[in-house]
């Protein structure tokens, strides 16, 4: 799981030298792994139709650039609810407003909007790919041929 976690964390240029406000990884190894694992229950359970896909932990059924995908929403869903618990509003008397850890809301947008609908469509061919492959004999269909 350790490359599956570089390359997540390649994906999200999560690395010091980017991320030049705070020059840390915004991300530990530890949540990299959880929100793989989370992202693979959610293909199995969280995208209809909800049944096992027998795939095991090692991320090698599910395509990496599907994969990548389903942990960046299990991230971003992490990080918006964290935001929502930690976020204080504050002004002075001189008209000087702020918020502290609010930047993560704007991420809600980005999650409903791009990630969560391409990984719900993608998750959903993968899984009719899987059904019409497991078909006793094979069944003809413009989804047998579907590559992630």
């Amino acid at each position: 799981m350790a490359d599956t976690t570089e390359r997540v964390r390649k994906y999200l240029r999560d690395i010091p030298q980017l991320n030049t406000l705070e020059s840390v990884k915004q991300f530990s190894d530890e949540e990299i792994e959880t929100a793989i694992s989370e992202a693979i229950e959610d293909a199995e359970w969280g995208v209809l139709p909800a049944i096992r896909m027998n795939w095991d932990q090692t991320t090698t059924t599910i395509p990496f650039p599907i994969l990548k995908i389903g942990v960046v929403c299990q991230l971003l869903s992490s990080l918006i609810l964290w935001s929502s618990r930690n976020t204080i509003s504050f002004s002075d008397s001189g008209g000087v407003n702020a918020q502290l850890w609010a930047q993560y809301q704007r991420d809600l947008p980005l999650l409903q909007g791009l990630f969560q609908p391409q990984w719900i469509s993608k998750i959903s061919a993968l899984k009719m790919k899987k059904n019409i492959t497991d078909f006793y004999g094979g069944c003809p269909s413009e989804y047998s041929n579907y590559e992630s």
